[in-house]
C-alpha cells in the first residue's frame, strides 16, 4: 500500500481541526473513512500520529514532526494542479467583506479576480467584523477582509492599509456656523452612526458618556450605506470612513466638520487561517493588497 493524497489530507485536517467529525465535514466524507485513512497512515509510517480517547484527538510528538511535511506535500500538489490546468483546481473561495470594502473596492477586486482565476466561484458575505471573525475562525468562511488584524497563531493577516474617519453633513445644515466643532457643538446636531457592534460606535458613546453630554441623539443604522444617505438627506452630522464619502465631498453633496474628536481609524488586513496551506486563498489575499494599494492611492 502506497501514501496517498487522501491520507495526506486527512492528517492535515484532523490536526489542523482536533476532530474526526470535522475533518470528514471540510472532505466531504465520513467520519469512519478518516478514521480508515488514519488508521491506514499510521500503519505505513510505523508510528502513531493521533492519541484517541473519550472523545478526543490530540496529536503525538511523531504527528507534529511529520506535519510540515505533509503540508508541503499538498501544498505542491495544489500548485501542481493550478499549474497543469492553467488556473486553480479549485472552484469554491468564501470571502467575508465588510461593507466598507463592499462599496469601495470589492468590485475591482472580483473583477481581478475572475481574469486571474476564472474556474474559482467566489461567494461573498457582507457583514461586521465581530460577525466575520468568529466565521473565519469556524471555518465557514475562507478568507476575510476585515478591520484587524486577528490575533490567534494561526491566523496570517495581510495589511491592506488604514482608512480614518470624518463627520459630514449637508452644507448649510448644521445648527452651528463654527467653522470648528467641539463635540458639544456637534452633538447639538443628530449623530448618525454605523453601530453598534463596531468599534467606532462604542468610542463614540464613551466619548459621549466623557462629556457629560446624554441627551445627544443617536440614529444607529446597521447599513454604512443608509447612514451615508441618511447624510445626504440632511438628517445629522455622519460619522463614516472617509473613502465613501469622497465624491460627495468633491461635488458638494456634503462638506466635512471639522470636530475636534474622531475614533480610531480602521486597519484593514486580508485575514486567513494559515493550516492547511490553500494556494487559492493565499493568492486571494495577496491580490486584496494589490486592489487596496490603488485604492489608497487613488485617494
Amino acid at each position: 500500500m502506497q501514501i496517498t493524497l487522501k491520507h495526506l489530507e486527512a492528517f492535515i485536517w484532523v490536526a489542523t481541526l482536533q476532530s474526526f467529525r470535522r475533518a470528514a465535514e471540510q472532505l466531504n466524507t465520513t467520519q469512519p473513512n478518516i478514521s480508515n485513512r488514519l488508521n491506514s497512515l499510521e500503519a505505513m509510517v510505523g508510528t502513531r500520529l493521533f492519541e484517541r480517547d473519550a472523545g478526543s484527538v490530540r496529536i503525538t510528538q511523531s504527528g507534529q514532526a511529520l506535519l510540515p511535511l505533509a503540508e508541503r506535500v499538498v501544498a505542491s500538489v495544489d500548485q501542481f494542479r493550478a499549474a497543469a490546468a492553467g488556473e486553480q483546481s479549485v472552484t469554491r473561495l468564501r470571502l467575508g467583506v465588510t461593507e466598507v470594502v463592499a462599496l469601495t473596492w470589492l468590485r475591482d477586486y472580483l473583477r481581478i479576480m475572475r481574469e486571474r482565476m476564472p474556474k474559482v466561484l467566489i461567494e461573498v458575505r457582507i457583514d461586521f467584523t465581530s460577525a466575520l471573525r468568529p466565521l473565519l475562525m469556524e471555518r465557514a468562511i475562507d478568507l476575510a477582509f476585515l478591520n484587524g488584524p486577528l490575533s490567534p497563531y494561526d491566523v496570517r493577516n495581510h495589511e491592506l492599509g488604514s482608512v480614518p474617519f470624518v463627520w459630514v453633513g449637508r452644507p448649510g445644515a448644521s445648527p452651528s456656523r463654527e467653522r470648528h466643532l467641539d463635540f458639544a457643538q456637534l452633538g447639538a446636531w443628530p449623530l448618525l452612526a454605523v453601530g453598534a457592534s463596531t468599534r467606532s460606535f462604542t468610542e463614540l458613546q464613551r466619548v459621549i458618556e466623557m462629556t457629560g453630554a446624554p441627551e445627544t441623539q443617536i440614529i444607529a443604522s446597521s447599513s454604512l450605506a443608509t447612514c451615508h444617505q441618511m447624510a445626504l438627506d440632511g438628517l445629522g452630522a455622519a460619522l463614516v470612513p472617509d473613502v465613501i464619502v469622497r465624491p460627495d465631498i468633491a461635488m458638494g453633496a456634503l462638506e466635512l466638520l471639522d470636530c475636534d474628536w474622531l475614533p480610531s481609524p480602521m486597519n484593514f488586513t486580508a485575514s486567513y487561517l494559515a493550516r492547511p496551506v490553500s494556494h487559492v486563498v493565499t493568492a486571494a489575499a495577496e491580490t486584496a493588497r494589490e486592489v487596496a494599494r490603488w485604492q489608497v492611492r487613488a485617494g
